[in-house]
């Protein structure tokens, strides 16, 4: 049924909409002293390193994720020297090995039974006195790579390219 108020009210709701959505697009934008662009390992090393020298900083990843290859399949660093793995690199070779300390983390086997097993092809793939562990799956080296990021205060936006048609260069 037809009614003058249900008419002012469905009017008065489209400016009231506009608003709210030109409104939510002016608060998003956002200055930052650096931006990264590259979701890689070494992309997000560069974004933590910003971070942790007090600028505010910004990583551009081109698709959903972050971690480039260390979190797409290549789960099994070759690392057989394990003492040169510093700064954020250990950070997160540390963060993996506390993840799976705990004992949810592990589905199919045991921890003990699965170092065990991969002595023949990973070196060790843990170092126990450095805390330190390389070997994991892809899920979670990239939910590690977000929570460091997150802790350390860098924004990520997902989903972005250059448009190199509207480059000036």
């Amino acid at each position: 049924m037809f009614s003058f108020q249900n008419l002012l009210k469905r009017l008065l709701s489209i400016p009231l909409l506009i608003i709210l959505i030109f409104s939510s697009a002016i608060a998003k934008e956002r200055i930052f002293d650096v931006c990264v662009y590259g979701e890689t390992p070494a992309g997000i090393t560069a974004a933590l390193q910003v971070a942790k020298m007090g600028k505010s900083v910004v990583l551009i990843s081109t698709n959903n994720h972050v971690g480039g290859m260390a979190t797409s399949g290549l789960t099994a660093t070759d690392l057989n020297n394990f003492r040169i793995a510093g700064g954020f690199t250990k950070e997160f070779y540390q963060r993996i090995y506390t993840h799976y300390l705990d004992s949810s983390a592990w589905r199919a086997e045991g921890r003990a039974a699965f170092f065990e097993r991969s002595k023949k092809r990973t070196y060790t793939g843990k170092n126990d006195s450095l805390k330190m562990q390389w070997v994991y799956e892809s899920g979670v080296g990239e939910k590690i790579f977000k929570q460091m990021l997150h802790d350390h205060g860098v924004h990520v936006i997902y989903n972005q390219r250059i448009n190199l048609k509207s480059s000036p260069i």
